[in-house]
This record gives C-alpha cells, sequence and structure tokens, in this order.
C-alpha cells in the first residue's frame, strides 16, 4: 500500500504542474524564496479560502477560523484541518514527523508525506511546515501546492 500511496501522490504533483487545461500554460512553480510569516502571523483564509478548499474536496464547507497553528473548515461528513509551523523550529517539527510519516514523494521541489494507515499528509519547505489531515491524498496534495507559499 505505501508504494501505491506514494505513486498516487506524486501522479497527483506531476499532475498539478502539468500545463493548465486549455491554456498550453504550466501551472507557476511553487516560490518558497520569501520568509514565511510568523506564527501569530498567520492568516487561514489567505493560506486556502473556503472557495478554494470547497473547490480542491468538491463540496460545500465552512471555514471555522484558526487556533493556535491550525486552520478548520468542516462540512456534511468532511473535516478538514491544515497544521502549520514556520520559523526556526520547523526544523526539529519535521525530524520529530518523520518518524512516522515514512511514505515519501517530492515533485517540483515540495517534498509530499504521508503517514501510513492516516488521512495525515505533510509537505515542508524552507522555514515552513503544512500536514493536511481529513482529505485524500489526491486532495491533500493540492491543498499543499496551494497553501505552502503563502505560509
Amino acid at each position: 500500500m505505501s508504494w501505491l500511496r506514494l505513486s498516487l501522490m506524486a501522479l497527483v504533483a506531476l499532475a498539478g504542474c502539468a500545463p493548465a487545461e486549455g491554456t498550453g500554460t504550466p501551472l507557476p512553480s511553487l516560490d518558497l524564496s520569501h520568509p514565511a510569516a510568523a506564527m501569530d502571523d498567520v492568516v487561514c483564509d489567505r493560506l486556502a479560502s473556503e472557495q478554494e478548499v470547497e473547490a480542491i474536496v468538491g463540496r460545500d464547507l465552512t471555514a471555522l477560523g484558526r487556533s493556535f497553528s491550525s486552520c478548520y473548515w468542516t462540512g456534511f461528513l468532511k473535516d478538514v484541518q491544515l497544521v502549520f509551523n514556520t520559523g526556526a523550529q520547523v526544523e526539529a517539527w519535521r525530524t520529530s514527523l518523520l518518524e512516522t510519516y515514512t511514505d515519501r514523494a517530492e515533485v517540483d521541489g515540495l517534498e509530499l508525506w504521508a503517514e501510513r494507515g492516516s488521512d495525515s499528509v505533510a509537505a515542508f519547505g524552507p522555514d515552513r511546515g503544512l500536514i493536511v489531515h481529513g482529505l485524500s491524498d489526491h486532495e491533500a496534495a493540492q491543498l499543499l501546492r496551494l497553501a505552502l507559499p503563502r505560509l
């Protein structure tokens, strides 16, 4: 199953780099060169709006806002949590998480990590990291690709 999950994640991420249908123009690559926002300055709607998350999951959701380090959306039989971390502590957080997030794919400079037996997928960049809970691999990869550069 882990190879299947990795293959699916890689295909999804590669599809995100393909030209947009009908335009012939590739999607922009991830720009993670700017410093990440400070933890206190993260705005959930800037990471991913309610409409963007709805488009990814294909159903109506309500944005619930944020707690200390998470953004939440909820809908009928669907709860989504986006956990974020920025700054100097990200490397220690990443090291700790990778003890259980062992399925890995890298596309366009974006590492995607999945936790076996769960619905959790993580992505890391310089001085930033995100984990999505509650989505399929395909949906999580889309949300991570959208939100990581905005963090």
